[in-house]
């Protein structure tokens, strides 16, 4: 943004998209998407329950960041 702003020919060539948070259910199924690579990759293995637990108290108590990043 800081870069964009200053070319104003640059700025013309882009419109900003607003992206919303996704909800608790949407983080599940993007973080079930994801849960093959995480677990090749740390050799480890993921439960559902623990995907769910994870999005569901990101959500609760992680305020400083959105989903699914929390």
């Amino acid at each position: 943004r800081k870069y964009i702003e200053k070319d104003a020919a640059l700025e013309r060539r882009f419109t900003p998209v607003q992206v919303d948070e996704p909800t608790v259910e949407d983080t599940v199924s993007i973080l079930r998407g994801l849960r093959d690579k995480y677990e090749a990759h740390h050799k480890v293995v993921i439960t559902d329950e623990a995907i769910i637990a994870a999005a569901t108290l990101s959500a609760r108590y992680i305020t400083d960041r959105f989903l699914p990043d929390k």
